[in-house]
């Protein structure tokens, strides 16, 4: 299978991201294709020759599954498609957006955690005041 992806980064000019996944038995073979916008018609052209290209040994072919025995995937053909362009876009915007915003909750959780850490470690809590002299 293949897709393509247009991108622009910024004022820059638009770039192409051009997938190919050869599924096997096991697994699954990436190709990327990365370049200008208008290199696409030329990609297009040479996807069949590029798809031709892997060769997965007898036995371990996508052709070669055996229901029943082969472990089967819990995600689909979509999550092979979303879960990338997720995982480059969608969370970590989220998380740096978080990170930036709440920040200092983060360093106040390390705090109060170091200073755990060091109770556990010295033996010492906190004193109830300054050693009294007795008469």
């Amino acid at each position: 299978m293949h897709w393509a992806k247009e991108l622009q980064f910024g004022a820059k000019s638009r770039t192409l991201n051009y997938d190919v996944r050869a599924l096997g038995r096991y697994g699954v073979l990436s190709i990327n294709f990365v370049a200008a916008m208008d290199q696409l018609t030329p990609i297009q052209n040479d996807i069949p020759a590029v798809m031709a290209m892997p060769q997965f040994k007898t036995g371990f072919r996508y052709t070669d599954f055996v229901p029943g025995v082969d472990k089967v995937a819990a995600y689909r053909i979509g999550a092979l498609v979303g879960g990338k362009v997720l995982a480059k876009t969608g969370l970590f915007v989220v998380l740096a957006a978080l990170l930036k915003k709440f920040w200092i909750f983060v360093v106040l959780a390390l705090g109060v955690l170091w200073t755990a850490i060091k109770r556990v470690f010295t033996g010492r809590t906190k004193s109830a005041g300054p050693p009294t002299v007795s008469d």
